[in-house]
């Protein structure tokens, strides 16, 4: 499809896979690694060809609220904080040690972040 063409249905929209196909959005389902075959099949290069995924490396938050959703203190062990520690840092502390007394069997909590006084 042309670009226009393209702009002209999609309209910057995220289509559901079943109506992109119909659209004539997408030639074929599949995943990213099909993607990649397929690019390197339209750029004539054969199976010589590798790829290099760059991700973000996880701050310091992101590790410890992924070690907090996965429940692992193996996750949380050896964590070093930032040097300039957040306001916040120590609030989300006493939350996350207090997290282990909670044993609703749904894990369906709700926290109030707020100063009682």
């Amino acid at each position: 499809m042309k670009v226009d063409d393209v702009d002209a249905i999609a309209q910057g929209r995220v289509w559901p896979g079943s109506d992109a196909k119909r659209l004539g959005l997408v030639d074929a389902y599949g995943d990213l690694d099909d993607a990649v075959v397929e690019a390197a099949k339209l750029a004539d290069m054969g199976k010589r060809y590798s790829v290099d995924y760059i991700e973000r490396q996880p701050n310091f938050l992101d590790r410890m609220l992924t070690g907090l959703a996965n429940d692992s203190d193996s996750a949380l062990a050896g964590m070093k904080p930032p040097s300039a520690m957040p306001a916040w840092y120590g609030r989300v502390m006493q939350v996350a040690a207090s997290l282990g007394v909670f044993n609703d069997p749904r894990g369906i909590y709700a926290y109030c972040f707020c100063d009682v006084r």
